[in-house]
């Protein structure tokens, strides 16, 4: 039996077969974890519900993380399926393609900057309010996204040190001095040490 048998996480990020939040997913379902998981639109859907499916997933949802409506519904659904919630993996990250064209200055304008932020940064803060206003411990819930998306990531990812560059994905937990093995179980258990009777 997996350390993470009993455990309930929503995976919001998945794109593709390579996408980080995927190999995030394949290691927490071999773990034990039970998963959700988001789509953003209908032609994203195509793509999840079939790798959601294949790990036994039987949540799937459209959300679109830059509308509050949606995000709501999305926690409402699952406390009704679910009852609670042990964890929310955020790997998403999007901007207009025009900004991702020529130089950064010269692409970059205000709106396209706002639409980045928008949909790769404050996403995370409204899924941890969605989440919190639904008996989730805020302090909790950043701690089980922000440690499962870096742990489970340096697990299993199979991208170069370049590429993880580009994308922004730093190892500081080797800096720190972390345990060699980034799935060390206290650590994990740690980050997801919630209970099941109000989030508290």
């Amino acid at each position: 039996m997996g350390f993470l048998a009993g455990k309930r996480a929503l995976i919001v990020g998945v794109a593709t077969d390579r996408s980080i939040a995927w190999g995030i997913a394949q290691a927490m379902h071999r773990e034990g974890a039970e998963l959700a998981f988001t789509y953003p639109n209908d032609r994203m859907k195509e793509r999840v519900e079939p790798l959601a499916h294949s790990l036994g997933s039987k949540l799937t949802m459209q959300l679109d993380v830059t509308v509050d409506g949606q995000i709501d519904a999305t926690f409402d659904l699952l406390k009704r399926e679910w009852g609670h919630l042990d964890a929310v993996i955020h790997a998403v990250a999007f901007a207009p393609g025009e900004a991702l064209k020529g130089s950064f200055v010269e692409s970059t304008s205000r709106e396209a900057f706002r639409i980045a932020h928008d949909v790769s940064s404050y996403s995370f803060t409204a899924l941890a309010r969605g989440a919190q206003l639904r008996g989730r411990a805020a302090d909790r819930f950043f701690l089980g996204a922000m440690q499962m998306n870096v742990l489970m990531e340096r697990h299993t990812q199979k991208v170069t040190i370049g590429e993880r560059r580009r994308r922004g994905i730093l190892t500081p937990l080797r800096q720190r001095g972390a345990a060699a093995d980034p799935l060390d179980q206290s650590g994990i258990r740690q980050a997801l040490e919630v209970t099941t009777d109000g989030g508290r």
